[in-house]
């Protein structure tokens, strides 16, 4: 089950944001696969990763690998970045 299922909603809601409480940024790796992925018969060329921000963490980093090229993409609340 999830979380919520398990511990309840209030006291999962209670444990992710203390999860990542004073945190300022979040980074993440993924990584891909080291060659071409096709679909529909047609070759893949690129791909970027996406974090969705936690609640009070204004910016999130993914690190994507993908046919033997890393990606960085940045997502920032408007207020975190002037």
């Amino acid at each position: 089950g999830t979380f919520g299922s398990i511990l309840g909603p209030r006291l999962s809601s209670w444990l992710f944001s203390k999860a990542h409480a004073n945190a300022s940024v979040v980074v993440t790796n993924v990584r891909g696969p080291d060659i071409a992925a096709h679909m529909d018969g047609r070759k893949i060329e690129s791909s970027m990763g996406f974090l969705p921000l936690p609640p009070g963490v204004p910016i999130g980093m993914v690190v994507f690998s993908y046919n033997q090229r890393i990606t960085l993409t940045i997502m920032a609340e408007s207020w975190a970045v002037p």
